[in-house]
């Protein structure tokens, strides 16, 4: 697995409730600009569309001389069964979103997206979760150096 572009910008201001994994469809340049590592996930979020979920703002740079829209809409492959589980759940968090969390390449070079259902973080939230996490670190280190 071969990550193109990750969103940690976005993952560091969101509560993680549920991933997904899903295709996306694309066109000739997009994969071509995606295989050159040139693809930003920031500010991009998903939402449905008769009964279809789509990415918005993720921006796939322009790829040679081809004149293009860089932050269209891309139809996101899942199935309907899954589609639908994530509707409801959205649905029923009220205050929640979807935001793509990675691109990648998976085993058979196909071009997928890690979706997540995210609700928002408020700034003390996001103290506390710093605050634990460098306790973990500093854990690791004595740890590290007892051993």
């Amino acid at each position: 697995m071969k990550i193109i572009s990750d969103n940690k910008r976005g993952m560091h201001n969101y509560k993680v409730i549920d991933k997904y994994e899903a295709g996306i469809s694309l066109m000739g340049w997009e994969v071509k600009s995606a295989r050159a590592n040139t693809v930003s996930l920031l500010n991009s979020y998903c939402f449905f569309r008769k009964g279809e979920i789509f990415l918005c703002n993720a921006q796939f740079k322009q790829y040679m001389l081809v004149k293009c829209d860089e932050t269209r809409d891309r139809k996101l492959l899942m199935h309907k069964n899954e589609i639908v589980r994530l509707q409801s759940k959205l649905h029923k968090l009220g205050h929640a979103t979807i935001i793509p969390s990675k691109i990648y390449f998976d085993n058979r070079s196909r071009i997928k997206i890690e979706i997540a259902l995210v609700q928002g973080m408020k700034k003390t939230d996001k103290r506390e979760e710093i605050k634990k996490r460098d306790n973990e670190r500093y854990i690791k280190k004595v740890l590290k150096n007892v051993y």
